[in-house]
Formats: C-alpha cells, sequence, structure tokens
C-alpha cells in the first residue's frame, strides 16, 4: 500500500511539471513588441487557444481600423479634390474671356486713315489694349459740282481701347492718333477755267469710337466699331520739281478727307 502511494503522488508530481510544456505547446505568451497581426501569425491555424482567439481578435481589429482610416482618407482627398475643381471652375466662370492674353494680331477692314490692313495689340490688362496699326487708304474719287479728285495711299497709327465688363461680350471705347498720305490727281472747273493738277497729300488726324468686342478663351476675337475721325491737318504739294504747295490740291485732298470723318471698321483676329 505505501508503495502504491509514493507512485501516485511521483505521477501526480511529474503531471504537475509536464503541464507549463503541454500548455505551451499550444500557445503563446503575447510578445509586448509586436503588432496584433504579427503576434496572431505565431500561432498555428489550428490552435484555439484563449491567447491565440485573443490575437486573431486584436488582428481583426488592427484591419477593420485600417481599413476605416483608409476609407476616411480617400473620401477626404476625394471632397478635396471636388472642392478644388468647384474652386477652379468658379474662378474660371468669372475670369475675364482676355485674361491671359497679351498681344494679338487682327486684320481690319474700314476706317478713315486706311480701309483695310493689320494691326497688332498689346493686353497690358485685361481690359486695356494698345494697338499699333498700318493699312492701305485705297482708291477715291470724289465729285463736287467743280472739282473731282482721286487719292490712293496708305496710313498707320496708334489706338488704344477700353473694354468694359469681363464677359466675352463687352462694349468699348477707342481713341488714337494716325497719319495718311495718298498720291493725287484733280480736275478743276469753275466756270471759266479747268486745271489738271496731280501732286501728293499728308494728314494727320485723332479719332474716337465706340464698338463691341467678342473675345474668346481660346483666342479668336472679332469687333464692330463706330469711328469719328477729325483731322488736325492736311496739306498737299504739286508734283513738279520743288513740290509747290497748292492750295487748290489741298481743298481737293480735303473732299477725299471730309468724306471719311464718319466710318465702321470691321476686326477679326487672334490673340495669345
Amino acid at each position: 500500500m505505501r508503495r502504491q502511494a509514493n507512485i501516485q503522488s511521483a505521477a501526480a508530481a511529474a503531471a504537475l511539471a509536464l503541464a507549463p510544456l503541454v500548455a505551451r505547446a499550444s500557445t503563446f505568451e503575447r510578445i509586448p513588441d509586436l503588432a496584433p497581426c504579427q503576434e496572431a501569425a505565431l500561432f498555428a491555424d489550428d490552435d484555439g487557444g484563449e491567447d491565440a482567439e485573443r490575437a486573431r481578435r486584436r488582428c481583426r481589429l488592427e484591419q477593420f481600423t485600417r481599413q476605416q482610416n483608409e476609407a476616411r482618407q480617400q473620401k477626404t482627398a476625394a471632397a478635396e479634390r471636388r472642392r478644388a475643381e468647384l474652386a477652379r471652375a468658379a474662378l474660371e466662370k468669372n475670369q475675364s474671356s482676355r485674361e491671359g492674353q497679351t498681344f494679338a494680331v487682327d486684320f481690319f477692314a474700314g476706317g478713315a486713315l486706311a480701309v483695310y490692313g493689320v494691326a497688332f495689340a498689346f493686353l497690358p490688362r485685361p481690359d486695356i489694349e494698345l494697338e499699333l496699326w498700318y493699312g492701305s487708304a485705297g482708291s477715291d474719287s470724289i465729285y463736287n459740282g467743280q472739282r473731282s479728285v482721286n487719292a490712293s495711299g496708305s496710313g498707320g497709327g496708334v489706338r488704344i481701347k477700353g473694354y468694359v465688363g469681363d464677359g466675352p461680350l463687352a462694349p468699348f471705347f477707342s481713341g488714337g492718333i494716325g497719319g495718311t498720305r495718298a498720291d493725287l490727281a484733280a480736275f478743276t472747273y469753275d466756270g471759266r477755267t479747268s486745271m489738271n493738277l496731280s501732286g501728293s497729300g499728308w494728314a494727320h488726324a485723332v479719332d474716337g469710337g465706340v464698338g463691341l468686342a467678342l473675345a474668346t478663351k481660346f483666342g479668336f476675337r472679332m469687333s464692330l466699331e463706330y469711328v469719328f475721325t477729325y483731322f488736325i491737318y492736311h496739306q498737299a504739294a504739286l508734283d513738279v520739281p520743288g513740290k509747290p504747295q497748292s492750295a487748290e490740291l489741298k481743298d481737293a485732298y480735303g473732299d477725299v478727307l471730309d468724306s471719311h470723318q464718319h466710318s465702321v471698321r470691321f476686326q477679326v483676329g487672334y490673340a495669345f
């Protein structure tokens, strides 16, 4: 009996000694420095121990939290992009059609000093335009009952335009100064005598106008304008040695200039 009791005591002691080893065979103690999913990866897939289940729950929570944070960040980034797009669209809507356009090249038809030509413009700001132009005055024939005159030449000048409003269709005011030169041929008759005169004439003028302009963001532009021209000086000289000035030829040239005091100017071109 005594021997049997000793055997039972030894068996119980051995079982108690082996119990921690058996437990460690199916689970691990938590390592604080590991992330939850790293810790869960230390356990076997079929490990159903309490530590293994706890580690897996922490790993699932970590994954869910990360997914929530990523979704929140994506949503925030999408909202920021949307706000930026709306702000850009609002800026473009309120921006002048001439915004960002510094230079322009136009072709024009109509005017007092030239009937067609080319214009180069500089836009220091969207509502201001400085223009340098040159063109042909064409050929004019005027008859007033006492004299007839034919004039052909060219002209040039500088102008400034001021636009009102930021829309693609905007009214504008203009002003400028220019000059012209023409070859003249005149016939005069006062009822008793007649004269054939030939020579050249030149004139200086100031002008003012009002018009309507269309401008697009991709550069195309056009305008229609009424222009009033005031000739501040004009003179004419005969085509003979010494080039003497002629009052008769000057008056004939004045008839040509007076016929162009009121004019309509059409321009079309491209701004960049």
